[in-house]
């Protein structure tokens, strides 16, 4: 009965799910959720799916990477673009072009990007 579950959730939620799960729990709610992430490590692109209510947004981030100040990471980047509702709600967001990252997720942002 075990081995039937596990194959079913293995099925079920992918490395990806757990992913998304993971974070969603960093993005603040009033981004809504994230419904899809997907990385270009060569050309180093993050493309990111948000979904509001009905709604759907996209970010773009292009020309990434992780920075370390001290104890301190942040996630660096060169461009950022928005569409969708996101489009107004992030306008000037982050202009010194970083991002803070909790270093509870640091392992995690590592091994995605």
């Amino acid at each position: 009965m075990f081995k039937k579950l596990k194959k079913l959730a293995k099925k079920a939620f992918s490395s990806k799910t757990y992913l998304l799960l993971t974070i969603n729990k960093m993005v603040p709610n009033n981004l809504g959720e994230v419904i899809d992430i997907s990385v270009d490590r060569e050309a180093q692109h993050l493309f990111v799916t948000f979904a509001k209510g009905i709604e759907k947004a996209s970010l773009t981030i292009e020309g990434y990477g992780i920075e370390y100040e001290g104890k301190d990471a942040y996630l660096i980047f060169d461009t950022i673009h928005k569409e969708g509702y996101l489009k107004s709600m992030l306008k000037g967001f982050h202009a010194d072009k970083r991002i803070k990252v909790d270093p509870k997720y640091l392992k995690l942002i590592e091994k995605m990007v």
